[in-house]
């Protein structure tokens, strides 16, 4: 019976403990078996084993058995086809310890001794690829959204979010030295008076096992105050003028709009159905090219209904609103162009109209209309039709 020694070895960092055992044969471990590969801290490193020193009748062959074990390096379980002096760190390590165990022959018999474990395999910490982004209106009262940008490493990676006021410089790159906001770590943030004045970070920290790595977004542009960056306010609706008659032209005006200004305004001819679309628009065909506050009726609108989308934009172009983003009726709806339809009975001559619609376009075989009634409740008119 033989009696096998311990020994310690210190290696790139951290201890190597080689533990020996009785072994009843004539081949014996002298020295500790040795891993050599430093901190095993990534995946496709490689491992290589030393066979120790051996005490016995020459020659003397060795043959390797690697093992993965659990993070405090027991219940190890020997890895398929690793049977050489050397291995290559995989996926499937990442959180685990390695040991290899060596089995020494010789004419006399074979013995076997297992070397320490390594540290915990780690993984690919955290990498940002494209950095947080921030989405959102910068004003007292709008929400600000921010992405977690994109990242490579060990998978499963998680997102924690931290919002961070900046003074008008920004801050660091990282938000490091901007004030933290007590409770504001979720994905959106919803800015404060004591936001006004101030430029806005959000600093995302990725953490997987291989460890964790924080970035921040770009800062926000300054944010204003309520009555500086609210959205322009609709107070009175778009509005259309002119005969609804192929050829003629109708004009829009912006309606009238509150709001920091200056305010600009961009506009959208829509060409709806017979029912006038509905209030906002969305199922009418917008008319290519039709960008002006004119528009000039051609074939293809009779008997359509036309509207107009106007837009309202912040001279600093953050902020716009749409004027017909409401239900008919609502301050800021855009407004059909209210024009009489011709009752078939006055066709010849003049005659009152049938109803108010919205502005639907007149087109009858042989005739044209020249002119469009005024509203009754304006102090009353007639359609003027005549056969050319």
């Amino acid at each position: 019976m033989l009696h096998l020694g311990r020994e310690e070895a210190g290696f790139a960092g951290f201890q190597l403990e080689f533990l020996a055992a009785d072994l009843d044969c004539s081949a014996h471990v002298g020295q500790g078996i040795t891993i050599d590969g430093g901190t095993f801290d990534l995946r496709g490193f490689t491992l290589t084993a030393g066979s120790g020193s051996w005490s016995g009748t020459t020659p003397i062959s060795f043959a390797y058995a690697w093992q993965r074990c659990d993070s405090a390096g027991a219940n190890c379980s020997s890895i398929s086809g690793a049977t050489s002096s050397t291995y290559v760190l995989g996926s499937s390590d990442v959180g685990k310890r390695i040991r290899v165990r060596v089995t020494a022959t010789n004419a006399d018999g074979a013995a076997s001794a297992l070397s320490a474990a390594t540290g915990v395999v780690a993984g690919d910490v955290p990498v940002n690829t494209v950095e947080p982004v921030i989405s959102g209106s910068t004003a007292e009262g709008q929400t600000l959204s921010g992405s977690s940008g994109s990242w490579t490493g060990q998978q499963p990676i998680t997102f924690a979010f931290q919002w961070v006021r900046c003074g008008a410089d920004g801050g660091a790159a990282d938000g490091s030295n901007c004030a933290f906001i007590s409770g504001a770590t979720k994905s959106t943030y919803l800015l404060g008076g004591d936001d006004v004045g101030k430029r806005m970070r959000v600093r995302v920290t990725a953490k997987n096992s291989a460890g964790s790595k924080t970035v921040g977004s770009n800062a926000t542009q300054t944010v204003l105050s309520k009555s500086q960056g609210g959205p322009p306010v609709n107070t009175a609706e778009p509005r259309i003028s002119g005969s609804v008659v192929q050829g003629a032209t109708l004009t829009t005006t912006a309606g009238t709009w509150t709001g920091a200004t200056p305010i600009s305004f961009g506009y959208r001819w829509v060409r709806c159905g017979s029912d006038g679309g509905k209030p906002d628009g969305s199922n009418c065909s917008s008319i290519s090219g039709a960008t002006s506050t004119s528009y000039r009726l051609t074939s293809s609108d009779v008997g359509r209904r036309i509207r107009v989308r106007v837009t309202a934009t912040k001279g600093d172009g953050r902020l716009e609103r749409n004027g017909d983003c409401r239900p008919t009726g609502a301050e800021r709806d855009d407004h059909a162009a209210e024009r009489r339809e011709v009752d078939p009975r006055h066709q010849r001559g003049f005659g009152p109209a049938a109803d108010r619609r919205p502005g639907r376009l007149l087109s009858q075989p042989g005739q044209l209309a020249i002119g469009a009634a005024h509203d009754p409740d304006q102090g009353g008119g007639h359609a003027r039709v005549r056969r050319p």
